[in-house]
C-alpha cells in the first residue's frame, strides 16, 4: 500500500523526509515536485510501509549503489599507464601503484555517493523522473546514512594514497590536495561545481591528466608528455558518457537551476557537441603518435569500434528533443562505447 502526501519544501517535516527518508513511521521517497503561487516549492512524497521494501543482498545493493560500473572510468586510465610504464621500461613500484589504485576506487565511489545524495536533495532524481533511480529512491537507504558512507569511502580513499604520499610529496601533495578539493565540491555545497556548469571541466582533469599524472607517479615516480595524452583522451571518455546522460535530464536541470554543459547549450547544440569529445580523443591519441610516445596501432585501434559508435551518434542526431525515445538505453550505449574505447587504447599500448 502506498500513499501521496505534499509538503513545503522548506519545512521542517519535507527535510526530515530528505534526509532520514521518513514521515512519521512511513518510509517516504519524493514523487514529483509542484510550484504554488503564495505556497512555495511543494515536494510529492510517495510513503510506504518500511517492511514492505525488498532489498537485494548486501553486496548486490552495495555494487548497485556505489555504481561499480562506473568505476571503469577510472580504472581504466590507471590500467593504461601501467600498461605505458611498463612498454616504457619504467621501474614499477607494485605495492604503492597497487594502494594508488584502490584508493582512486575509493574516492570515486565516494564521489558516486555523495552526488546521488545531492542530486536527490536537489530533487533532480525523483521516482518517475529520467533521473537516476538510486538507493535513496529505491528506499534502501536514507539520504543522511548514504552520506556518511561516501565520507568513510574518501577517508579511505585518501589513507590507501599515504604510500603513494610518502613516497613522493613534492608531486602527490599538491595533485591530491587538489583532486580532493574538486571530488569533494563536485557536488557538495558550497562549491556545487556541478550544478554551475563546471562539472564536465572539473571531470576532463580530475579523471584526465591529474589521475593519469598523478597514478604514474605513483606506480612509477616518473612521468612524461605521453601520461598527460593518455590523461587527456580518458578524460574526454568520461565526459563524453557524462553528457549523454546529461541530453536527457535538460528539462529536469533546468527546472531545478542545475547548469550543465548540456542544458546550458541546449539540445540542438548539445547534441552536436558530443562527437567533439571523441574527435578530441582521437585527437590525443594522434599527438602521441606524432611525438612517438606509442605506435600506430594505439590510435588505431579505437576505430574498430567506430561503426557501432556511428549508430549511437546518428540516433542522437536524429533525436528531437531530451524525451524521443530514440534516447533510450543512451546512458548505457555511450558507457560501452567509452569503455570499449578504453580497452582497446589499453590492449593496443602493451600488446602491440
Amino acid at each position: 500500500m502506498t500513499s501521496l502526501i505534499r509538503l513545503t519544501q522548506s519545512s521542517p517535516e519535507a527535510q526530515r523526509a530528505l534526509w532520514h527518508g521518513l514521515y512519521s513511521d512511513l518510509l517516504a521517497i519524493p514523487r514529483e515536485v509542484v510550484e504554488i503561487p503564495q505556497r512555495g516549492l511543494q515536494i510529492v512524497f510517495e510513503l510506504r510501509d518500511r517492511n514492505a521494501v525488498q532489498a537485494p543482498r548486501f553486496l548486490k545493493r552495495w555494487a548497485g549503489t556505489v555504481r561499480a560500473v562506473s568505476l571503469a572510468l577510472t580504472a581504466m586510465p590507471c590500467l593504461a599507464i601501467f600498461f605505458y610504464g611498463l612498454a616504457r621500461g619504467w621501474s614499477l613500484h607494485p605495492a604503492v601503484a597497487l594502494s594508488s589504485l584502490l584508493g582512486v576506487m575509493c574516492l570515486h565511489s565516494g564521489v558516486n555517493l555523495l552526488n546521488d545524495v545531492y542530486d536527490h536533495l536537489k530533487l533532480v532524481d525523483l521516482l518517475g523522473s529520467t533521473g537516476r533511480v538510486g538507493p535513496i529512491q529505491r528506499g534502501w537507504i536514507s539520504a543522511h546514512r548514504l552520506r556518511r558512507s561516501g565520507f568513510g569511502f574518501l577517508a579511505a580513499g585518501v589513507l590507501l594514497g599515504m604510500p603513494a604520499l610518502f613516497t613522493v610529496p613534492e608531486v602527490i601533495l599538491p595533485l591530491g590536495a587538489l583532486g580532493l578539493a574538486g571530488l569533494v565540491g563536485y557536488s557538495m555545497p558550497p562549491l556545487s561545481l556541478k550544478y554551475r556548469g563546471l562539472g564536465e571541466v572539473l571531470l576532463i582533469a580530475l579523471v584526465g591528466p591529474a589521475l593519469c599524472a598523478g597514478f604514474s607517479m605513483a606506480a612509477f615516480h616518473q612521468i612524461d608528455h605521453g601520461v598527460l595524452l593518455l590523461g587527456g583522451a580518458f578524460g574526454f571518455l568520461a565526459c563524453a558518457v557524462v553528457h549523454a546522460k546529461n541530453l536527457q535530464l535538460i528539462p529536469w536541470d533546468s527546472l531545478r537551476g542545475s547548469k550543465t554543459l548540456a542544458s546550458v547549450l541546449g539540445f540542438r547544440k548539445a547534441k552536436r557537441a558530443l562527437p567533439i569529445f571523441y574527435f578530441l580523443v582521437a585527437l590525443s591519441l594522434g599527438v602521441g603518435v606524432w611525438r612517438g610516445y606509442w605506435s600506430w596501432s594505439v590510435a588505431a585501434l579505437p576505430w574498430a569500434i567506430s561503426p557501432w559508435a556511428l549508430r549511437v551518434l546518428i540516433k542522437i542526431q536524429d533525436a528531437s528533443g531530451p524525451a524521443s525515445p530514440l534516447l533510450a538505453g543512451l546512458r548505457k550505449a555511450s558507457s560501452r562505447v567509452s569503455l570499449a574505447i578504453g580497452a582497446l587504447i589499453c590492449f593496443g599500448i602493451w600488446f602491440l
